[in-house]
């Protein structure tokens, strides 16, 4: 019979929410208590962003509107763009 903190990380939604409230370091750390645990850290957005291994909406705007900036370089003062 599975106890009820079995049935709690059994439950993705469940062990989702438990991970949410755990500091991304220990968060690492958390990946090699077992496949499962690992598995719905590398598949939940929400914990991945706060590992830094998926970018927000937010994000990739800044990325978009810095990939357009240009700069002004050489004598000839020649536009080029900073990611071609």
């Amino acid at each position: 019979m599975a106890t009820p903190t079995n049935r709690v990380f059994s439950t993705t939604e469940l062990l989702e929410a438990v991970l949410e409230g755990v500091p991304p370091d220990s968060l690492l750390h958390a990946q090699r208590v077992c496949k499962r645990w690992r598995t719905v850290i590398q598949e939940t957005k929400s914990l991945q962003r706060r590992l830094f291994l998926r970018a927000d909406a937010q994000d990739r705007a800044i990325y978009k509107h810095n990939r357009k900036r240009t700069v002004l370089s050489g004598p000839e003062s020649t536009k080029h763009t900073l990611f071609p």
